[in-house]
C-alpha cells in the first residue's frame, strides 16, 4: 500500500530544490526532452502544410500541392487514426517488459518515419496519409508508459509534479518547435523539418536506453537512500504482469470522469495545435514566423500552468490542507471554466490583438485542468495507471481525429479570412469544456477504488 506520510527530504538528498541529485526527477526532465522531440515529428506538418501548399510565386496561381481544406483535414487528422490504436495495448505492453523501452520505442519509431516523410507527402495523398498513420502508431505508446513507470517510480506525494514535468514537454515542444519550423521552411525548405527533428529523436533515443531503466530497483545509478525512500512510498512492487481487471476498468465512474476530462480538454488543445498556424496567418494576418509563435505560446503557458499547478497540488495534498479528490475536483473544472471564459471572450471579440491573447489564455489555462486529470489514473488505481492512461489517451485522440475534420468542414464553406468565420469552432470547444467540468465534478475520484485491492488480491 501507498504510504502518503514520506518527505521528499527522507531520501537523503538534501533539500527537495536540489532535483538533479534525484534519479526519479532526471527521468523526468528527460521524458520531458523525449516528448518534445517526439512532439516535433507530430507538430512539424502542421507548419510544412502552409509552405506546401503556398503559392509558388507572386505570379501564379498553381500550388506545389493542389490540396483544398478537406484534403489538408484528412492528412493531419490521420495521424490520430495510428495514435488511436496502439494506446491500451502500449500499457499493458509497458507492464510486460516495461514503460522505458516501450517510450523508447516509441520516440524511435517516429523519428525513422519522419525521415520518409517528405517522399511520402511528394507522391501521392494515399502516401502521406499511410505515413501519418504509422507516426500514429509509434507515439501511440508514449502516454501510457510515462503512467507505467511512474507507477513504479513516483511517490504518492510527488506523482503530480514528475507528472507534469514530464508530460510538459508535449507543451513546450510547441513554443520551440514552430517557430523553428518557419525558420528552417524559410532558409533549408520544408523538406529539412522531418530530416532534423528525425535525427533529435533518434539522439535521444540512445542517451535514454542507456541510461533510464524500468524500476529504481533496477537502476545502477540510483543511491541506496532514494531506493529506500521509493520503495518505502510506494510499497514493495513485484516484476509480475498485473492481472487488470477489465470490466471493472471499463465500468468505472471514476475512470470515466478522467477519460472524459483529457477527451474534453483535448478538443481545443487539438484545434489549436493543427489549426493554429492558419488561424493567426490567414485570418488575422500574422506573419508566418509569429504565427507559429503564437500558436507555441498557447502550449508554453499550457505548460507552465501544469507546473506551477502541479507544485501546488501535491503542496495541498500534503500538508493535509484539501483532500486528493477535492484538489482533483477544483483544478480539473476551474481550469475548464477559465478556459471557457477567454474562449467566450474570443468569440465575441473583432479586435486581432486581443483574439491573439483570448486565444492563448484559453488553450493556456487547460494547463491548470491537466494537471488534475492527467495524474489521476495513479490516485485512484497506480498498478493499472498505464491501462487507465492508454483508455483515456483512446478515446482523447478522438478529438484529435474529428477536431480537425469539423472545424476544416466549417471552415471550408467560408472564406477563413475573416474572424467571424471562425465562430462556430471556438463555441464548439465552449460546449465541450462545460460538459466536461460537469461530468468530472460529478463522478472523479482521489482514492485507491476498492477494486484495485480486489484485483491486487485475486
Amino acid at each position: 500500500m501507498d504510504n502518503q506520510n514520506t518527505d521528499m527530504r527522507q531520501d537523503g538528498l538534501g533539500h527537495p530544490c536540489c532535483i538533479f541529485r534525484r534519479r526519479r526527477y532526471y527521468i523526468a526532465i528527460m521524458a520531458c526532452i523525449g516528448y518534445v522531440v517526439s512532439y516535433s515529428t507530430r507538430v512539424n506538418l502542421s507548419v510544412a502544410i502552409i509552405f506546401i501548399t503556398k503559392e509558388s510565386n507572386a505570379t501564379t496561381t498553381k500550388k506545389e500541392f493542389m490540396w483544398d481544406e478537406n484534403v489538408q483535414g484528412i492528412i493531419l487528422a490521420s495521424f490520430f487514426y495510428g495514435y488511436i490504436i496502439t494506446q491500451i495495448p502500449g500499457g499493458y505492453l509497458a507492464g510486460i517488459i516495461g514503460g522505458n523501452h516501450v517510450l523508447n520505442l516509441g520516440v524511435a519509431g517516429s523519428g525513422l518515419i519522419s525521415f520518409v516523410g517528405p517522399a511520402c507527402l511528394k507522391f501521392s495523398v494515399g502516401a502521406s496519409i499511410a505515413m501519418r498513420v504509422i507516426c500514429g502508431l509509434f507515439q501511440g505508446v508514449t502516454v501510457p508508459a510515462i503512467s507505467s513507470m511512474w507507477a513504479r517510480w513516483a511517490p504518492p506525494l510527488e506523482r503530480t509534479i514528475l507528472s507534469t514535468i514530464a508530460i510538459s514537454g508535449n507543451f513546450f515542444s510547441s513554443i520551440i518547435i514552430m517557430p523553428i519550423c518557419s525558420v528552417i521552411g524559410d532558409y533549408l525548405g520544408w523538406e529539412w523539418m522531418f530530416y532534423i527533428f528525425g535525427a533529435l529523436s533518434l539522439a535521444w533515443s540512445v542517451a535514454w536506453s542507456f541510461t533510464v531503466f524500468a524500476g529504481p530497483e533496477k537502476d545502477i545509478f540510483i543511491k541506496e537512500s532514494e531506493l529506500q525512500y521509493i520503495q518505502t512510498s510506494i510499497g514493495e512492487r513485484t516484476d509480475s504482469q498485473p492481472k487488470h481487471p477489465w470490466k471493472r476498468i471499463f465500468s468505472s465512474m471514476p475512470v470515466g470522469a478522467a477519460v472524459v476530462a483529457q477527451t474534453g480538454h483535448n478538443w481545443g488543445y487539438y484545434t489549436m495545435l493543427l489549426h493554429g498556424p492558419k488561424y493567426y496567418h490567414e485570418t488575422l494576418k500574422i506573419n508566418l514566423q509569429l504565427s507559429s509563435f503564437y500558436t507555441g505560446l498557447c502550449f508554453t503557458v499550457t505548460g507552465f500552468l501544469m507546473q506551477v499547478f502541479g507544485q501546488i497540488s501535491d503542496f495541498l495534498r500534503r500538508t493535509k490542507h484539501m483532500k486528493t479528490v477535492s484538489v482533483r475536483k477544483m483544478f480539473c473544472c476551474g481550469g475548464f471554466l477559465a478556459q471557457s471564459i477567454f474562449m467566450i471572450l474570443l468569440i465575441f471579440n473583432r479586435n486581432p490583438y486581443f483574439c491573439v491573447a483570448f486565444s492563448i489564455l484559453a488553450i493556456g489555462m487547460g494547463g491548470i485542468t491537466w494537471s488534475a486529470f492527467n495524474v489521476n489514473p495513479l490516485d485512484i488505481a497506480a498498478p493499472h495507471a498505464a491501462i487507465i492512461s492508454g483508455l483515456a489517451n483512446t478515446c482523447a485522440t478522438l478529438s484529435g481525429i474529428f477536431a480537425p475534420m469539423v472545424s476544416a468542414w466549417y471552415i471550408s464553406g467560408r472564406n477563413s479570412v475573416h474572424i467571424e468565420d471562425w465562430m462556430g469552432v471556438w463555441i464548439i470547444c465552449v460546449i465541450i469544456y462545460f460538459l466536461s467540468a460537469i461530468f468530472f465534478l460529478l463522478f472523479a475520484a482521489g482514492e485507491k477504488q476498492s477494486w484495485v485491492y480486489t484485483a491486487n488480491e485475486n
